[in-house]
């Protein structure tokens, strides 16, 4: 019974859905969500940025990018520039 009642709700929805993209509301309210998305995730690269680069705990860092050199690079390239003499993680030790 409940198939029923989802398919043609659905269905319903699906027509809504697509009928915004034949009227100027639909265009503005789709450039309008695209631009406000973008924002949003380039907000949220530059938070998870802070947050790898300097939020994280140190051993959380070691743990993550402390397993190779090529980790360690990895990191010190996305957190530091060239200029930078911290180095969070250390020599890097083979893992066991």
């Amino acid at each position: 019974m409940h198939k029923i009642v989802y398919i043609p709700t659905f269905l319903l929805l699906a027509l809504f859905l697509g009928a915004c993209g034949l009227t100027p509301q639909g265009d503005f309210a789709r450039s309008g969500v695209a631009t406000k998305g973008a924002n949003v995730m380039d907000e949220g690269i530059q938070n998870a940025h802070w947050f790898i680069c300097y939020g994280a705990s140190v051993g959380a860092i070691k743990r993550r990018y402390g397993k190779s050199q090529e980790m360690a690079d990895i990191y010190w390239g996305f957190c530091y520039e060239e200029n930078d003499q911290v180095d969070v993680i250390g020599p890097v030790s083979p893992s066991n």
